[in-house]
């Protein structure tokens, strides 16, 4: 068991995370005496400042800056990364999305890293871990939520540091107001 990669207090909580609590009960964890060589979970953050670009007339234009900064373990995906970055600018309605790795919106020869689930054969997925992705420090990659509205994000990563005991993924930094997802309807409207 020392060859698992996981420390003592974890090997009963990670084989939680993948088996049904019916399954458990098979099976046998073996007590560790020795715990000191056991190595501990290599876990990064990194800090990926959203900064808000409207260029669709569907959005209205913020009166200043709009950035929100996420911490996000390097072991989640790109997926919990979208939920943060959807709840951090207030995005109720669920859309579909899509990172660009070139920086660069609609980029066709751009690593492209898109949900729905059900992809293409060329296409990869929003479920991949962050760590899978090769993104650090100084990265800069695009965002993209709603292919109607365009709502679009530039995510710089601006820091990486080791992950402690904290809850992933976190709202650090939250400059300006975003414009609502959706315009209220005028009334004479009918």
């Amino acid at each position: 068991m020392q060859g698992s990669g996981l420390p003592c207090s974890t090997r009963r909580e990670a084989l939680r995370d993948t088996r049904d609590e019916a399954d458990l009960a098979d099976v046998q964890v073996l007590p560790v005496q020795d715990c000191s060589n056991v190595p501990k979970l290599l876990q990064r953050v990194l800090a990926f400042r959203a900064t808000l670009v409207v260029d669709s007339p569907l959005i209205p234009k913020p009166t200043g800056k709009v950035i929100r900064t996420i911490a996000i373990r390097d072991d989640q995906t790109l997926e919990q990364l979208h939920e943060a970055l959807r709840l951090a600018f207030g995005w109720d309605d669920p859309h579909l999305y899509c990172f660009w790795l070139s920086g660069k919106f609609w980029d066709r020869d751009s690593v492209r890293y898109s949900a729905p689930f059900e992809l293409e054969d060329d296409e990869l997925s929003t479920r991949t871990p962050i760590s899978e992705v090769g993104l650090g420090k100084g990265a800069r990659i695009a965002y993209l939520f709603d292919y109607g509205d365009e709502w679009r994000l530039l995510l710089d990563i601006t820091d990486d540091w080791p992950a402690g005991d904290e809850s992933y993924p976190m709202l650090v930094e939250a400059e300006g107001t975003p414009p609502p997802q959706c315009q209220p309807l005028d009334e004479d409207d009918d």
